[in-house]
């Protein structure tokens, strides 16, 4: 596939959104992740490839403070687009959203994701675990 552009717009909650992340999010509830989009603590992008007018992927994020500065977060993101690996492609786009911000975070329990964003310059500071009691 040749060279896509992706855009993307914010959003408010949809249902459509809420059945993406349901398919794939293990670690965080989607009633959890719409709340924080509705409360204002985290904003809703859609990610849009070229000039479709469906959405092909959706993402969460917020800004955290930390000791060093503002810390941008990727909270939860979902999307497909045949051909393209969307995280590759969408990853810039998310740190120039994130202006201002001395470091990105990405929340994942994905092995397979772990893998691509450290190909894509992310570093693995630590390793949390959680078991549901």
């Amino acid at each position: 596939m040749d060279q896509i552009t992706l855009t993307a717009t914010a959003a408010n909650w949809t249902e459509a959104a809420a059945r993406q992340f349901a398919a794939v999010l293990s670690y965080v509830g989607v009633d959890s992740l719409r709340g924080q989009v509705e409360s204002g603590a985290a904003q809703l992008f859609e990610l849009y490839v070229d000039k479709s007018f469906d959405p092909c992927g959706w993402y969460v994020l917020r800004i955290d403070q930390s000791e060093e500065g503002p810390e941008g977060v990727v909270v939860a993101a979902v999307g497909h687009w045949a051909g393209v690996d969307i995280t590759a492609t969408m990853l810039p786009l998310v740190e120039k959203q994130f202006y201002g911000c001395v470091s990105v975070r990405v929340h994942t329990d994905r092995p397979g994701m772990v893998r691509k964003l450290l190909k894509q310059g992310y570093g693995q500071p630590e390793m949390i675990v959680r078991k549901k009691l």
